[in-house]
């Protein structure tokens, strides 16, 4: 039961946030990312074209096709999912978790035994339900005033 819940989700390969209910393109590699970060991705790529595109790269393009020097082709979604999976060049903390691998994160994560909450997979305790993976059942617990918790330590 604990596979399927894992290979069910459906998680932005950047932010990591559940995009089930989220516009979301998926790549070839069935990674999933949200459209918020696929716009940031896109507005970086084409900031970054506009630093490394020189005057003169644009007087070449204009003399071959007039009108249209200063434009790229649009690319289709298709082929923003193609190239999601791709790592994003550079050291930016931003999109560091397009570099890892979903693999990478699904054995970070584990799923509760009795609730189905994902968790981190060396956590003994779920804090959704309460479970208890080491010895099989539900804590419980109970809230105490700190006038009770007194009066009990005294009668021992």
């Amino acid at each position: 039961m604990a596979a399927a819940g894992e290979a069910g989700a459906k998680l932005c390969r950047a932010c990591g946030t559940d995009v089930a209910d989220k516009p979301r393109i998926k790549d070839a590699h069935g990674n999933y990312v949200c459209r918020d970060c696929l716009e940031k991705l896109r507005a970086r790529q084409a900031q970054q074209r506009a630093k490394s595109a020189s005057p003169e790269d644009e007087t070449k393009s204009a003399g071959r096709n007039p009108g249209h020097a200063s434009r790229s082709p649009a690319l289709t979604m298709k082929q923003m999912a193609q190239r999601a999976h791709e790592p994003v060049p550079g050291n930016d903390p931003e999109f560091e978790l397009l570099r890892q691998t979903s693999a990478q994160r699904a054995r970070s994560m584990s799923v509760c035994d009795h609730c189905a909450h994902e968790i981190d997979a060396d956590a003994v305790i779920c804090v959704r339900c309460g479970y208890d993976r080491r010895k099989g059942r539900r804590v419980t617990t109970r809230i105490d005033t700190f006038g009770r918790l007194k009066a009990r330590q005294q009668k021992k």
